[in-house]
């Protein structure tokens, strides 16, 4: 499985939605209600688990994680790798 896929699953396991389903990769998911405060830290965790990516306070704080593009741009950028 791709990292790609593995985060898309992981989101639509967690936050029991599916991407298509008028969620696109581009979706702000705060804004549609797919993602509240506490998936927020359950997805860092898993960000951090299965990739190693480390995210700051202050990363946290700023709108880097809000999309799935958004999500593997910033692990991208975390890791100096694709995704």
């Amino acid at each position: 499985m791709t990292p790609e896929a593995k985060i898309k699953a992981f989101m639509e396991e967690t936050f029991l939605f599916s991407f298509g389903n008028g969620v696109d990769d581009d979706t702000n998911l705060f804004q549609a209600g797919v993602m509240d405060s506490f998936g927020y830290v359950r997805l860092i965790g898993f960000l951090r688990s299965e990739f190693g990516a480390q995210y700051s306070d202050e990363d946290m704080l700023t709108d880097i994680l809000v999309s799935f593009n958004r999500i593997r741009d910033s692990l991208q950028t975390k890791l100096g790798q694709e995704v």
